[in-house]
């Protein structure tokens, strides 16, 4: 899979397919003086008919600012579990688990997102716990 994304309906899209990837903290880079920002994910392939995950590639244009929420830059080896993507006033936020956040502020939206290597079988299906 190799899409561009450019409009808030296909963040959104996105955020579905990206759900419960795991984002190792080593792998987030941003380059303020270019302008891009990017994001190596393991994904769960919800799109399957079998229990995969796959890596994948996020990469940001026209980046203005980054911030984030209890996310630590000095812990490389910690893993965020992503929970969902929303685009709000010019911002992409990512919400991860134990109530972490990152936004990425842009001009316009401007995202490709892209698989690579090949999948592989995971045992282990994300479950969601609700309390109503």
């Amino acid at each position: 899979m190799h899409v561009r994304i450019t409009t808030p309906q296909e963040v959104h899209a996105l955020s579905v397919h990206l759900q419960d990837a795991l984002v190792p903290r080593s792998f987030i880079n941003w380059d303020p003086e270019k302008g891009e920002f990017s994001m190596i994910l393991n994904r769960y392939i919800w799109e399957s008919h079998s229990q995969q995950r796959i890596n994948s590639c996020l990469h940001f244009h026209n980046v203005k600012e980054v911030n984030t929420k209890a996310i630590d830059q000095g812990l490389k080896q910690k893993i965020l579990n992503l929970l969902a993507i929303r685009y709000d006033n010019k911002k992409i936020l990512f919400y991860f688990s134990d109530h972490r956040s990152l936004s990425i502020q842009a001009d316009n939206i401007d995202i490709e997102f892209w698989d690579y290597d090949n999948a592989w079988p995971t045992e282990k299906m994300p479950k969601h716990h609700f309390k109503i």
